[in-house]
């Protein structure tokens, strides 16, 4: 296949992405930096994150989703960037997922 072809149809395009669901977008970039740097024991800047973190409110979450999905992704794992994982579960697969089904 030459790179001006188009995929096939079948072909699996994956991402994995972060999410923190939070009216207060800052709030959520807070929560998610401090989880992301202690897990990878790095400190990730503003910008990255904000390219690798869906956060905000649920709407904010969608539309940082939605791009993925329109250019072309099919898989899309989702870790929770936030400490009260329970509650953020709840919010992601309530508020959401339901928009992609």
């Amino acid at each position: 296949m030459r790179a001006s072809e188009p995929l096939a149809p079948s072909f699996e395009v994956a991402l994995y992405y972060n999410i923190n669901v939070n009216e207060d977008r800052r709030a959520a970039l807070v929560e998610s930096k401090r989880f992301l740097d202690s897990y990878y024991g790095v400190d990730y800047n503003t910008d990255f994150l904000n390219l690798w973190v869906a956060m905000g409110s649920p709407a904010e979450c969608i539309e940082s989703i939605r791009r993925y999905v329109d250019a072309g992704a099919t898989t899309i794992t989702l870790r929770l960037t936030g400490y009260d994982q329970k509650h953020q579960f709840r919010r992601v697969t309530d508020e959401v997922l339901s928009s992609f089904l």
